[in-house]
Formats: structure tokens, sequence, C-alpha cells
């Protein structure tokens, strides 16, 4: 699987660049078909919040999974997107497995 990481405008701490790469770097193990994932990471910044916020989309075969997350740490909205995307990607993998 192919892993793309964009934060236009950011600079990632290499400590989340690593947790990216393991975190969604995983799904590909998950589903072995997993094509090419692409994950933004983008930082809303007003008077009140500090936001992060991950987007993710990876594409198998004729679908697209899409993951968003927002949180206060870009720790925290990564952990959450893969996760979201990982209960994609297992749903999809059981219902191939349960057409065959």
């Amino acid at each position: 699987m192919k892993l793309i990481i964009e934060s236009p405008g950011l600079d990632l701490d290499p400590q989340v660049t690593a947790l990216i790469e393991s975190k969604f770097g995983h799904l590909g193990k998950i589903y072995a078909r997993a094509g090419v994932c692409e994950v933004l990471v983008r930082k809303k910044a007003d008077e009140e919040r500090k936001d992060f916020f991950v987007e993710a989309k990876l594409g198998i075969a004729r679908n697209m999974l899409f993951a968003r997350s927002q949180a206060e740490s870009p720790e925290s909205a990564v952990r959450e997107a893969a996760e979201k995307l990982g209960h994609q990607l297992l749903r999809i993998k059981e219902e191939r497995e349960d057409s065959r």
C-alpha cells in the first residue's frame, strides 16, 4: 500500500509522521488489496480553540473509503481517523469474504 501524507502550511513533527505511517500502514496488512492511502492534516486556529483535522482516503478496487476526524492534538485526530478507516476496511473485507 502506498501512503501519501500532506500537511499544507503545517510542519508536522516527526513523531506525528511516524504515527501516521504506523497507524495507516497497518491498514495495508488488514487488507492486502489496499491501494493508495492519502492522509491530509490541517490545523484550524481561532481565538477559542486550536483544532487539528485529519482526512484520509483509501482506495480499494472499486471503492473509496473516507474518514475524517477533529481533535485538539494531531495524535488524537490521527488515531481516530485510522480507527474509522480500519472499521470500514474490515466491513468491506468481511462482505467480500461472505460473498465467496
